[in-house]
C-alpha cells in the first residue's frame, strides 16, 4: 500500500453515543498517538467506507436506551470494539441475549481473558453498578468477568469485541484496552503527535483555500490564536485576520496581542475600534 494512501487511513472512527466517553475514548487513544475522529452514532457504514479507516469504537454509557446502530455495521469486515451499551447492543446483533439484572454490585473481581485485547491489563478490582446477565450465542466467547457475570466477549471468528464497563477518564487500563485494540487488531501505528497534527491542519487549510485568500477572526483567546498561526503558516500573506478591540479587555491587552501576533509572528490583522 503507498504510504500515504496508509497515513490517510491510519485512524479509527469513535462513533458517539455519548458524548462524554467519546471525548474520553478520544483523548485516551490521541495520548497514544493514535489518529482517532469521532462520528455521529447513526453514521451509514456508506459513509464510513467513505472515511476508510481502520477499526471502529462504539462509545456508549451505562444506558440501555434505544441507540441508533446500523443492522449490518457489524459486517463490514472492519474490527470493531463497543463499549457500555453498546456492547449490549452488538451482543444482540450477534444472536444473544439481555437477561435480568444481576443481583451483584459494588467492588467486583475484573479477570480478563485476550491476549490481545487486555495485553498488559492486570485482574483487579472494579466499582461495578447495573450489572445484566448475558446469554452468550455459541459464536461468542467470554473474555471478560466479574464474580461470574460476563463483562466483556469476543467473536471466535470475526474482529468483534463488546466491554460492558463504561470507559472513564481516570481508568489506566482502559488506556491499554483502546491502544491495544488500535495497534494490534486494528493495524494501527502510534504516529499522530503534534507535529502530525500541524502538518495535517496546514495541508486542509491549503486544500480548502486553494488559491483564495481566507478571513480569520481573533478575538484575543487562544483557540483563534493557534487558528490564525496555523493559517499564516499555511498560507502566508493571503491570510487577513480581523481583531474588534471592543474595550472590554484586561489593560494593556490590546497592545500586547498585537505586538505579539501582527510585530513577532508577522500576522495581516486589521484592528477595528468598535
Amino acid at each position: 500500500m503507498d504510504k500515504e494512501v496508509k497515513r490517510m487511513r491510519d485512524m479509527v472512527l469513535v462513533l458517539n453515543f455519548h458524548d462524554t466517553v467519546s471525548r474520553v475514548i478520544t483523548r485516551k487513544l490521541r495520548s497514544e498517538r493514535v489518529l482517532c475522529k469521532i462520528v455521529p452514532g447513526n453514521i451509514t457504514p456508506d459513509e464510513i467506507r467513505a472515511m476508510d479507516p481502520m477499526g471502529l469504537v462504539l462509545a456508549g454509557g451505562e444506558s440501555e436506551s434505544s441507540l441508533p446502530l446500523h443492522a449490518d455495521l457489524f459486517s463490514m469486515e472492519l474490527p470493531v470494539f463497543a463499549t457500555g451499551s453498546t456492547a449490549l447492543h452488538l451482543l444482540e446483533e450477534l444472536g444473544g441475549k439481555i437477561l435480568e439484572p444481576a443481583e451483584e454490585s459494588g467492588l467486583m473481581h475484573m479477570e480478563y481473558r485476550h491476549p490481545l485485547l487486555f495485553r498488559d491489563v492486570e485482574d483487579g478490582f472494579r466499582m461495578m453498578k447495573n450489572i445484566r446477565k448475558l446469554s452468550l450465542p455459541g459464536s461468542v466467547n467470554a473474555i471478560c468477568s466479574a464474580e461470574g457475570n460476563t463483562l466483556g466477549f469476543a467473536h471466535s471468528q470475526k474482529p468483534l469485541f463488546g466491554y460492558l464497563p463504561e470507559m472513564e477518564q481516570t481508568d489506566m487500563d482502559a488506556s491499554r484496552m483502546l491502544k491495544n485494540f488500535a495497534v494490534d487488531i486494528c493495524g494501527c501505528t502510534t504516529w499522530w503527535d503534534d507535529d502530525a497534527f500541524v502538518t495535517r491542519a496546514m495541508e486542509e487549510i491549503r486544500r480548502i483555500t486553494g488559491d483564495g485568500t481566507a478571513v480569520c477572526a481573533m478575538t484575543g483567546g487562544l483557540d483563534s490564536g493557534v487558528s490564525a498561526l496555523l493559517g499564516h503558516r499555511a498560507l502566508g500573506d493571503r491570510l487577513k485576520c480581523i481583531f474588534v478591540d471592543t474595550g472590554l479587555l484586561r489593560e494593556n491587552e490590546v497592545a500586547d496581542f498585537l505586538s505579539f501576533y501582527r510585530e513577532q509572528m508577522g500576522l495581516d490583522i486589521l484592528c477595528v475600534n468598535a
